[in-house]
């Protein structure tokens, strides 16, 4: 994964950083306050199919904070928005998972 910089001045974008992510990356989203990015990845044997990744606006690090290794792949992520944080997940299997996140 590579994170970019946008600076809407200049219409230009800075490679910030890269992330080896160990598998292929099937979608990705933020947290209402986007210090938080969660993952789906497409291939099973790699395990941790489902991460959510702490997010650090000044480094423009991630950090895995969870990991749940699905038996089939993880196709679908979703943050609900606040007040209350869930993310819901869907696999190969056709399971839908919803997650409180605290």
């Amino acid at each position: 994964m590579r994170i970019y910089e946008y600076t809407a001045a200049t219409d230009s974008l800075s490679l910030k950083n890269t992330v080896n992510a160990s598998s292929n990356v099937a979608t990705v989203a933020w947290n209402i306050d986007s210090t938080e990015l969660a993952i789906t990845s497409n291939y099973s044997s790699a395990g941790n199919e489902f991460r959510i990744l702490g997010f650090n606006s000044a480094t423009y690090a991630l950090a895995l904070k969870y990991g749940i290794d699905y038996p089939n792949n993880a196709y679908k992520v979703k943050y609900s928005n606040a007040p209350e944080s869930y993310i819901a997940t869907s696999d190969a299997g056709r399971y839908l998972k919803v997650y409180k996140i605290n």
